[in-house]
């Protein structure tokens, strides 16, 4: 049987690779703004968020099950990593022309809050 500390930290690792992935779709909007690049930063925002609440969902889950996480900077990143996304999104619907470099910025904090969520354990 997979441990919830193993699910949590494969999540956490899909969160990290839909965030590589979120740069790039990002960045390529940014520098071309078809419709096939916003559709595809979209898309991979709503992997990005899904990937994001599951992992936090079940690192919720291990912390009222009582295994905390080593440092208190854990619960920050977290939290910081589950807004972060949603944020640009919100952005992005303000001002389209700039949705492309709101999504590639989230998508680099978010593998920066991913790094330390890593080595705060």
């Amino acid at each position: 049987m997979v441990s919830v500390k193993v699910v949590h930290s494969s999540l956490a690792w899909v969160t990290a690779a839909a965030a590589l992935a979120l740069v790039a779709s990002g960045a390529w909007a940014a520098y071309r703004r078809t419709a096939y690049s916003i559709h595809l930063v979209l898309l991979i925002r709503r992997v990005t968020i899904i990937a994001a609440l599951l992992a936090g969902a079940i690192g919720g889950l291990l912390f009222v099950t009582g295994h905390r996480p080593q440092s208190g900077l854990h619960l920050m990143y977290g939290l910081l990593a589950l807004v972060t996304v949603p944020l640009a999104a919100s952005m992005a619907a303000r001002n389209p022309r700039r949705g492309g470099i709101y999504h590639l910025l989230a998508g680099v904090l978010l593998l920066g809050f991913w790094f330390r969520l890593t080595t705060t354990g």
